[in-house]
């Protein structure tokens, strides 16, 4: 499969981060340091908030994912925060959309659809569903709402998977309107040799593939 160059919106609160970058240490600082400039909460819990950033980081790093943004703040007594990602996978053989959506029904018991994004000439399976996980900032053990978009290659030979996640369920609907919007933004450009910006965008592009 082509190594592909991609584009897709972000708002201008989010942050972007550098997987490649040895450096990406000093991303977290920096963004967290702008962001706690003019958010009081972000302030009063930089803390707490950074080790759930360093410690989704440290995950999308070792999942060998292409894209990582982030968006975070604290109301009261927990984080709001909110992932999206972007990993390339190979197609299986023979693996159509009505194939993907019944795997994907039965491995997350999740509402899966085909939808049609505005840039992108093709199905696109769409899933959403719970999950669980751990993490001391949320008292052990919690749940979280899960959006992912399959996104096939202009080769047809393999997908960009979009995942977006939050454990705040109770914005749900919030964040399921505002991801729509992100992913429906997303587009292939040209195969180019690129590598990803490190800061904040409104709109970025960046590189992704697999051979």
């Amino acid at each position: 499969m082509s190594r592909y160059q991609f584009s897709v919106w972000l708002p201008d609160d989010w942050w972007l981060f550098d997987l490649e970058s040895d450096r990406i240490s000093d991303q977290v600082e920096r963004l967290l340091n702008q962001t706690a400039a003019i958010d009081p909460a972000v302030a009063a819990h930089r803390g707490k908030l950074e080790k759930l950033v360093r410690d989704s980081l440290r995950t999308a790093r070792g999942q060998d994912l292409t894209f990582m943004a982030m968006w975070g703040t604290w109301s009261e007594d927990l984080p709001i925060v909110a992932n999206l990602t972007v990993a390339m996978v190979d197609r299986p053989s023979g693996d159509d959309s009505a194939v993907l959506m019944s795997q994907l029904t039965r491995k997350a018991k999740a509402k899966v659809e085909v939808v049609r994004l505005t840039d992108i000439d093709a199905a696109v399976v769409h899933s959403r569903y719970r999950d669980v996980g751990t993490h001391p900032q949320y008292g052990g053990k919690f749940e979280s709402a899960v959006w992912q978009w399959f996104i096939p290659t202009p080769d047809d030979r393999g997908f960009a998977v979009v995942t977006a996640s939050t454990p705040s369920v109770i914005l749900e609907n919030d964040f399921n309107e505002l991801f729509g919007e992100i992913v429906d933004s997303f587009t292939f450009e040209d195969p180019i040799t690129a590598q990803p910006p490190d800061s904040k965008s409104t709109g970025t592009s960046v590189s992704g593939g697999a051979e």
